[in-house]
């Protein structure tokens, strides 16, 4: 484990330490030693830093190919739309575990977190004066492919330290061949049967993982 990699290097750094401190006769094998070692860590933690690059950079390509394969499904919009969206639903989803939790703790199981995300979305609109938030704005029926909704972040992770691609970039790679599609705004909660079911059972089996658990029959 790390934990004992990290104590097993300290062991080896002390004993080189003490040795260089010893008697000049044989105080020169740990200033040896100790010059090996970090020119051997100094190679290894070079190569470390290559592969994670490589692989960062790996993990971005293959993001931006599932978002071209997404396009070529459901059209160039659909994609931005849905990554739009989220930022509204992914802050409404805290909040609603948040709340369940805190019902948990009163002994009570909300039993659609859903619904709750629901009502806090529209509830975040008030808050905010924003009938729109969280709802993509349409493209102009002029030059749809030119139509951007996310702009370039002022502040932002280096791209060579990024995992995923800014959604800005993902817009761009989305519209660089732009596809049109009929996008539907009803919910896809109506390509499921017996939804509100389905949706209770996800829901506890989620409220199921959290401190602390639900009583039985709540």
């Amino acid at each position: 484990t790390a934990s004992k990699t990290f104590r097993a290097k300290k062991r080896l750094d002390h004993f080189l330490e003490g040795l260089s401190r010893s008697d000049v006769r044989i105080a020169w094998v740990g200033w040896s030693l100790s010059l090996l070692i970090w020119s051997i860590r100094s190679v290894v933690d070079s190569l470390f830093r290559v592969v994670v690059l490589a692989d960062r950079a790996l993990s971005r390509e293959m993001e931006f190919q599932a978002d071209r394969v997404s396009v070529s499904l459901a059209g160039s919009d659909a994609l931005i739309d849905a990554l739009y969206r989220m930022q509204a639903a992914d802050a409404a989803w805290d909040r609603s575990l948040d709340f369940a939790n805190r019902q948990l703790h009163k002994g009570t199981a909300v039993p659609d977190l859903y619904e709750i995300q629901s009502k806090i979305l529209q509830k975040l609109r008030v808050i905010f004066d924003d009938p729109g938030y969280g709802i993509p704005p349409p493209a102009p029926a002029d030059r749809p492919e030119a139509h951007r909704i996310f702009k370039r972040d002022k502040v932002s992770v280096s791209r060579m330290w990024a995992t995923h691609p800014a959604s800005h970039e993902r817009e761009e790679n989305a519209k660089k061949t732009y596809l049109t599609a009929e996008t539907r705004q009803s919910s896809a909660w109506e390509l499921f049967d017996e939804a509100e079911s389905f949706r209770e059972r996800i829901c506890a089996g989620l409220i199921s993982h959290m401190v602390p658990p639900p009583e039985t029959g709540t």
